[in-house]
């Protein structure tokens, strides 16, 4: 496993490499901690027999926005309710990350 092209070692808190079925599979489970942490990560697989497998992940970094400061009530019907978010009116489908507990 790489991050930006330098080799990721193994520490137990930020980076954590784990390694299955006799080196079939491997896994990265990273822990970021800054802003550093998120980027480009490869990881590159070989056995003797043919060519690498390489292959790319990219971490992101996604902010959620705020909770919204006011919610109106517009209907109810028997599944579930319809509610209206002035905040976040005008914004298109898919364009803003919205968490409702």
């Amino acid at each position: 496993w790489t991050k930006d092209g330098a080799t990721i070692v193994h520490d137990g808190s930020k980076f954590s490499i784990t390694t299955a079925n006799n080196g079939d599979q491997s896994t990265l489970k990273v822990v970021p901690n800054s802003e550093s942490d998120f980027g480009d990560y490869r990881c590159v697989a070989s056995n003797g027999e043919g060519s690498p497998v390489d292959e790319a992940i990219t971490l992101l970094h996604v902010t959620l926005p705020p909770s919204p400061s006011q919610m109106d009530f517009v209907g109810q019907h028997p599944n579930y309710a319809v509610i209206r978010l002035p905040e976040l009116e005008g914004l298109e489908a898919g364009s803003a990350a919205l968490k409702l507990t």
